[in-house]
């Protein structure tokens, strides 16, 4: 009897002193539901601020497994700019790399191909695919390196985040956000340049990131002062959900 008891003591404590999740252990979590998807649809709205002077960007993206890839970015600003990769499986094609397409003296045809199997190679996946074709995209930032997905993107996503701290629950629409934060980086080789927020809901999905650091542009005429930029991605992605077979038709 007095073991039972104990034992129900015991279980009792445990259970009044369980902690929630690490940060560490969301963001796990959060790698686990969009790593090796067989296939994905989504919606990824960017707007970024400085001053009161807004720019938005707003990113279409679906794929499906193993080489089928569709996205699409579109800038709205008072410079208008698209940017686009497509696959259909068996080739793919993208704009030309940004410093050389958006340049004084412009290439012909605006547009790279590829095919999927290069002669003598292996069959590239979507995620090879997009990784080939990242310096032709208007931003790259966390929520298009989760949604791909790959060993990669993960990987860069861990070099970024240098600190991870949960700073609280929230709401976002009818679900349920953990907050997470800490510093942000570039890469590995950076020193530690903005602080970054993730907003994780309990099924593991991304709805929310942001980062916010200063920044100083240094242009022809003159020198700016150092600008606070918030930057935040409203993110609707769906997992396993049955992309539009016509949007991997290949664009020329």
């Amino acid at each position: 009897m007095i073991t039972a008891l104990l034992a129900s003591v015991a279980l009792s404590m445990q259970t009044q002193t369980q902690q929630p999740p690490s940060g560490a252990a969301l963001i796990s979590g959060m790698f686990k539901h969009y790593a090796g998807a067989g296939s994905l649809v989504g919606k990824i709205h960017m707007i970024q601020t400085a001053q009161n002077v807004s720019v938005t960007l707003d990113t279409i993206i679906a794929y499906e497994a193993p080489s089928k890839l569709y996205l699409k970015q579109t800038q709205n600003s008072s410079e208008p700019r698209t940017w686009l990769i497509t696959s259909d499986g068996t080739s793919f094609t993208y704009d030309y790399p940004n410093n050389r397409r958006f340049a004084t003296s412009r290439p012909e045809p605006s547009r790279l191909e590829e095919a999927v199997t290069p002669v003598g190679g292996a069959k590239q996946n979507y995620q090879q695919i997009f990784r080939a074709s990242t310096f032709s995209l208007g931003e790259l930032a966390v929520p298009e390196f989760l949604a791909i997905g790959g060993t990669d993107c993960l990987q860069a996503i861990k070099d970024q985040i240098v600190t991870i701290q949960v700073m609280g629950t929230a709401k976002i629409g009818d679900q349920n956000v953990t907050i997470i934060g800490g510093d942000w980086r570039f890469d590995a080789h950076h020193r530690v340049s903005a602080k970054y927020q993730m907003f994780i809901s309990d099924s593991g999905e991304l709805k929310r990131y942001s980062q916010q650091e200063t920044v100083a542009v240094k242009f022809a005429e003159q020198n700016m002062q150092p600008q606070q930029v918030l930057t935040t991605w409203d993110v609707d992605l769906q997992v396993n959900a049955k992309p539009d077979e016509s949007l991997f038709n290949v664009v020329k």
